[in-house]
């Protein structure tokens, strides 16, 4: 007698396969029975007209809040004054699609969230969608995400209003609102390399709050503002404040440039650039000028993109920079200048991921764990990378802040406590 051949293989995954379209058709015909529903069952359609800015806009969300309340019960609408819901009617402040009859997709058609129904305290991420940027009650938190957008200074890179203001280095973030949810514009903020591999914006050391508050004020960059005729749109004269043409006094001059919402000077401290601390005893009068101007010229694929100052304050600033910063060293300990000089981006332990390696065109040279690539190189070598600087890089030329006995008592400690070789 002939033993049972086994069964197939692929019967088992196939019932499952079978099973899980059985579910889906039975969803689907639920969902359409659903939808059917709201006409078929004698559920009157509410279909409102309302004049928004100038453009006729109709909505049936009343269908389902006939109070403006919660769906299927009879709550009024949150007093708003001195707006009126019979004059802005709903999408205008929540979002969703007004015209669907479709329970789901009336709140929002799936995808990234850009016209997901606001609700509670999200619906400030459209006040400024009408309004300019300035205090509102109601909308606290949106200003104060548009004031985190100024002093952590994203119109630097990012342009916002229509072309009005900012950078072109990053994203245009004139129709963000448009495109993306609050919770997507915020995780965006958080995390820029989540979604887009690559992404040279910095991840900065914002608090939860905060990203939520920058969130609220981009999701009111939008196409087509309520709050401007198509002239204005057109010609876009500008609606959030620039700085001011005539200098500040030398010693706002660091940040009201906003070069602190990046950088370090003493005990401020952006976080996410170099230390300013020390620069004019390492870059010249000319490189800094030239640096503000075209990052990328000196160090190619550098992330800090060309300054927008106003030409009339570049002058006092390098002025400012050469002035104040090129006092020498006058710390011998070499752990002391180790931490002053080095771990921003080489890292407290050496091993290259310093605070701000993730924001830097090249990967600083690790030391721990690195004999080999010491070893290639003479001493001679690796003393004109301290002292002259690499060309093309963030590593600075540190000969005239540093004497020769700090600059050997600090590559004793290097090579002693990191490399883990003699010299």
């Amino acid at each position: 007698m002939k033993p049972e051949s086994p069964a197939p293989r692929w019967i088992g995954p196939g019932l499952k396969i079978s099973v899980a379209l059985c579910l889906v058709l039975v969803l689907t015909a639920f969902v359409q029975d659903f939808r059917r529903s709201l006409i078929t069952a004698g559920v009157a359609v509410a279909d409102i007209e309302i004049n928004l800015n100038g453009a006729p806009v109709r909505e049936h969300c009343t269908t389902c809040h006939p109070g403006g309340g919660a769906a299927g019960t009879t709550g009024e609408h949150p007093d708003i004054a001195p707006h009126r819901v019979e004059v802005l009617g709903c999408t205008g402040c929540h979002l969703g699609e007004g015209m669907a009859l479709d329970p789901v997709l009336s709140h929002g058609v799936p995808g990234l969230g850009g016209r997901s129904v606001l609700s509670g305290r999200d619906v400030q991420g459209r006040c400024f969608s009408c309004h300019d940027p300035q205090p509102l009650e109601g909308a606290k938190k949106a200003w104060r995400g548009a004031q985190l957008f100024q002093s952590r200074a994203c119109d630097s890179c990012h342009n916002v209003d229509h072309g009005s203001s900012g950078g072109r280095f990053g994203p245009d973030l004139s129709r963000i609102g448009d495109q993306l949810g609050l919770d997507s514009i915020e995780e965006a903020i958080r995390n820029p390399g989540a979604d887009l591999p690559g992404s040279i914006m910095p991840r900065y050391p914002l608090s939860s709050s905060q990203a939520r508050n920058l969130s609220y004020y981009l999701k009111s960059q939008v196409g087509s503002p309520n709050h401007v005729t198509p002239m204005e749109l057109q010609t876009r004269k500008g609606r959030i404040s620039t700085q001011e043409q005539t200098p500040p006094a030398p010693e706002e001059i660091l940040s009201k440039a906003r070069c602190l919402a990046c950088h370090q000077f003493r005990e401020e401290d952006g976080r996410i650039a170099p230390d300013l601390t020390h620069v004019s005893a390492m870059r010249s009068r000319d490189y800094l000028q030239r640096f503000l101007d075209s990052p990328a010229s000196l160090i190619p694929g550098s992330h800090m993109p060309p300054a927008t100052l106003p030409e009339s304050w570049k002058a006092p600033l390098v002025d400012y920079l050469v002035k104040e910063t090129g006092a020498p060293m006058a710390q011998p300990d070499a752990k002391h200048l180790y931490m002053m000089l080095c771990q921003r981006c080489h890292a407290a332990n050496g091993d290259g991921r310093g605070l701000i390696q993730e924001n830097l065109a090249n990967f600083p040279r690790a030391f721990a764990g690195n004999a080999s690539y010491f070893r290639s190189r003479s001493e001679e070598q690796i003393f004109r990378s301290l002292r002259s600087g690499v060309p093309g890089t963030s590593m600075p030329p540190y000969g005239k802040l540093l004497d020769d006995r700090q600059q050997q008592s600090l590559m004793d400690l290097i090579y002693r406590s990191f490399i883990g070789i003699d010299r």
